[in-house]
């Protein structure tokens, strides 16, 4: 059966989620905190995957630019989504080989890993363009999400399946050894089902020689940073987004790690992810379609809010399992629909024939932020935990809060970001009277 180019890239994104939620969100946290990291505290475990995530965001926030204009000049978008999907199945698959209490190279190879499934999405994100109409946009990418989200979970049921039943299984040696063969899982998922996307034929739409392509690359940056500070409304986004996808990645690369430091156990953590993707599948597709018959921007609005107000209250009621299953399914119902009708707002607000290079800038700014969500986390978790120790260490004090009101105040700092964005979103409607109808799309 012959499938269709939109069908192979809705289904890219049921072949990368066994990156987002098994690997990103679920077993390195896990690995890097009981495994590798094992000979380091909790809270500097915690620490060390923060900066891991702000490394691996610097580098793609980098690069991003540079390879989306430099893709844009060759017309080659779909070259670049293979090759840099293959080395983040590698380097996902090389985790697994891996031994115990080597914490640093498991985070230099997550880093790798993370890097390269990133770029893969900033090139799989300028293929919305080609797969989609105006009329379907919302609702294509966020069946992409939608998609991704139920993939995602399937797979992590089966590798749950493994971690729960692994000696029964022959050939697996311990639970940290079932965690590896996840992983190993993860890789062979995202290389199967992505077949079809890179099969699929994309005609380039640019073809300037190859011994110009660097300088027309340059100059073509240099055009579009002037054409979005020259245009209101794409700036306004921009900055809002900077802020608001902050929390977003924050809260998708560092949530398992809280948990964790927390006290929440490893089996609660894993629960709580599978909340996340069931409630992420149909809030996503019902973002989309309010999206496409709507506002986007009031829809992104209404999303961004809600996540302000889930997080800031985090600090107050965040104290346990149950809790953090609250937190789970408040994040699921708000996760799959801002990123699916962010993606969807900005394509419509770019010109048709920037989206490679424009993405590029989309991705550089989602790539930053996800610097300084992580760093900020470990600072404040950091900063009060040395506090406690050495202020109020051996009394009552320290013993009632130096547990867990670091960590839930570095997590619920984040809220500032989604507060912040949403007051950005929200002037893009009101920033002056000159607004182009393209801005509600």
């Amino acid at each position: 059966m012959k499938i269709t180019r939109q069908r192979a890239w809705i289904l890219y994104g049921w072949a990368n989620s066994a990156y987002a939620l098994p690997v990103l969100a679920a077993f390195f946290p896990i690995l890097f905190t009981e495994y590798w990291g094992a000979t380091l505290s909790p809270s500097a475990a915690f620490s060390w995957l923060g900066a891991a995530n702000s490394w691996a965001g610097f580098v793609v926030a980098v690069a991003s630019p540079f390879a989306a204009a430099f893709a844009s000049t060759s017309g080659r978008r779909k070259s670049y989504l293979i090759f840099w999907a293959l080395a983040g199945i590698v380097s996902t698959a090389g985790l697994s080989l891996i031994g115990v209490n080597q914490w640093g190279a498991s985070l230099a190879l997550f880093v790798v890993s993370q890097v390269s499934f990133q770029l893969s999405v900033l090139f799989y994100d300028t293929l919305l363009y080609d797969v989609s109409t105006e009329q379907n946009r919302h609702l294509v990418s966020a069946k992409g999400f939608a998609y991704g989200y139920l993939g995602g979970v399937l797979l992590f049921l089966g590798n749950s399946a493994i971690l729960r039943w692994h000696e029964q299984l022959p050939g697996i040696d311990g639970v940290y050894h079932a965690a590896k063969v996840s992983l190993i899982c993860a890789a062979v998922w995202w290389l199967v089902f992505a077949q079809p996307l890179f099969c699929a034929n994309f005609t380039p739409k640019v073809k300037t020689p190859p011994p110009h392509r660097f300088r027309r690359s340059l100059a073509l940056l240099k055009d579009d940073l002037n054409i979005l500070l020259g245009d209101r409304n794409i700036l306004f986004f921009i900055i809002a987004y900077w802020f608001y996808i902050n929390g977003v990645l924050t809260l998708i690369s560092m949530s398992s790690g809280m948990a964790l430091a927390i006290g929440v156990s490893n089996s609660a953590v894993i629960v709580a992810l599978i909340f996340v993707q069931f409630a992420a599948f149909p809030c996503s597709l019902l973002a989309g379609r309010a999206a496409s018959r709507g506002s986007a921007r009031r829809v992104l609005l209404l999303l961004v809010g809600g996540y302000s107000i889930l997080v800031a209250s985090s600090l107050f009621f965040l104290r346990g399992t149950y809790s953090f299953f609250l937190l789970a399914l408040g994040v699921g119902m708000l996760q799959g629909g801002t990123q699916a009708v962010s993606r969807s707002y900005f394509l419509s607000l770019i010109p048709g024939e920037k989206q490679t290079s424009f993405f590029g800038i989309y991705s550089m700014v989602g790539r930053f932020s996800m610097i300084l969500g992580p760093a900020i986390i470990s600072l404040i978790t950091y900063g009060l935990t040395q506090f406690f120790q050495y202020r109020y260490e051996y009394t009552l004090i320290h013993i009632y809060y130096a547990r867990t009101l670091p960590v839930r105040a570095g997590f619920s700092s984040i809220a500032l970001f989604f507060l912040i964005g949403w007051l950005f979103l929200y002037s893009i409607g009101t920033c002056s009277a000159g607004i182009e109808n393209r801005a509600e799309a």
